[in-house]
């Protein structure tokens, strides 16, 4: 049985929770440092032999020397926590997850899963300019966190819509339409 031990190191003020599959599993004290070890290579962590939170805000991961990407499925998510507070809790398709900021996650997607037509899944701060009638030749940028997605290659989409007919899978109106725009904004809140 390969062990993949992980060190968790917080540069912060603060404590930083580490989750997994949903579950909260570990704290890290502010200006400490804490070791987990994974047995499963799908494990989030098993991918990252160091994982640094430092007082800006970033997270630096350390990829693991000799790490071979474990067999997930023909169909995989990566989902991505890169502006939103430490943890953010997210329903995509038919699979709910906890993202940790700035650490990716992959998840194996089924094909009966709306969610297949996604490639990526990203909640990041993008400006949204506001202009007014009241103020004209003013732009005002707001900053909003937004869910953001990235649609498969259209070659991609279409092995996937005819691998769904066979199977008689419905195609949704998420299926139908995920081809059109290239970046998709699902939802949004006040950065």
């Amino acid at each position: 049985m390969i062990e993949f031990e992980t060190k968790f190191i917080n540069e912060t003020d603060r404590p930083k929770r580490i989750w997994e599959s949903g579950m909260a599993i570990r704290d890290v004290l502010p200006r400490k440092s804490a070791y987990l070890t994974a047995i499963d290579p799908t494990k989030t962590f098993a991918r990252w032999s160091e994982v640094k939170w430092t007082q800006s805000g970033d997270v630096i991961l350390t990829a693991r020397k000799g790490f071979v990407e474990p067999d997930r499925g023909p169909y995989i998510l990566m989902l991505l926590n890169k502006d939103g507070r430490d943890v953010e809790f997210r329903k995509v398709g038919g699979g709910s997850y906890v993202l940790m900021k700035g650490i990716p996650y992959l998840a194996a997607i089924d094909i009966s899963d709306d969610a297949v037509f996604i490639a990526a899944f990203e909640i990041k701060i993008c400006d949204n300019e506001i202009r007014t009638a009241e103020f004209p030749g003013y732009v005002w940028n707001n900053r909003i966190l937004r869910n953001v997605t990235t649609p498969r290659s259209d070659e991609e989409i279409a092995k996937i819509k005819k691998l769904r007919e066979e199977l008689k899978i419905k195609n949704t109106p998420l299926a139908a339409d995920i081809s059109a725009p290239r970046t998709a904004v699902t939802a949004s809140r006040e950065a």
